[in-house]
């Protein structure tokens, strides 16, 4: 499964696209770099950027009783995460090999994918897709998929499978940008979860709220949670 993920990743992040940024844009990015902070130092202390408080009052549920995960398991800390849980009644339907099952849904509090980045990476990064670019990842995929068949990485049927959860991903994606957060930041929308990408004084950060069932009570949680990791950095 997590081959399958990575071939998916690996058709997205191979699109490619063409930016005119104008001398405005290009001006602000350049005095944005040269302020731009360290993301080295958050390493081992994601939990000073978000402090179990901070969750806690996030979720309205008490600290006591929420459980504490710190993944360190990669080397890059660029892949680490820090989540913060709390039992809830709340339930998602999966769709898996095209079987639905039930699955638990904790309330969640989550910030992860801390690292640096600048004004034109995260414009790059995080835009809705033309059909061009989504042509082009498809295609690199595909290519990709076909040379690791060939070299008995995986079978024709993992292909078809990583085809399929591609598809999948790329018709449930969609970027809405969040006005007044940060230097820049976008709320993304997928089939399985959503979550907010912020940019600030050159380091990003993502934050994944699930505390409710309605999409825009989370993103208004995250948009306020946001701020005050902010003022934290």
């Amino acid at each position: 499964m997590r081959l399958l993920i990575a071939l998916v990743c690996i058709g997205s992040m191979l699109a490619s696209c063409s930016e005119n940024n104008n001398d405005l844009k290009s001006d602000l990015n350049e005095a944005l770099e040269s302020v731009a902070a360290d993301a080295s130092k958050y390493e081992g202390r994601l939990d000073e950027l978000l402090t179990l408080e901070m969750a806690s009052e996030c979720s309205g549920l008490a600290g006591s009783e929420a459980e504490v995960e710190y993944n360190k398991l990669m080397t890059n800390p660029e892949y680490h995460s820090l989540a913060y849980t709390w039992k809830s009644d709340r339930k998602r339907e999966l769709n898996v090999s095209g079987m639905k099952m039930e699955v638990p849904m904790p309330n969640l509090v989550q910030i992860s994918w801390v690292k640096e980045s600048d004004l034109k990476k995260f414009t790059f990064s995080y835009h809705n897709p033309t059909k061009e670019e989504l042509a082009n990842a498809q295609k690199a995929m595909k290519a990709k998929e076909e040379e690791m068949v060939r070299d008995g990485k995986i079978s024709s049927e993992q292909a078809g499978m990583a085809d399929g959860m591609a598809n999948e991903m790329i018709a449930n994606y969609t970027v809405v940008n969040v006005p007044n957060l940060g230097d820049k930041a976008v709320w993304i929308q997928t089939k399985q979860d959503n979550h907010l990408k912020v940019l600030y004084n050159g380091i990003e950060f993502q934050l994944t709220i699930e505390l409710s069932d309605l999409e825009s009570e989370n993103k208004a949680k995250a948009i306020g949670l946001a701020r005050k990791v902010i003022n934290n950095m």
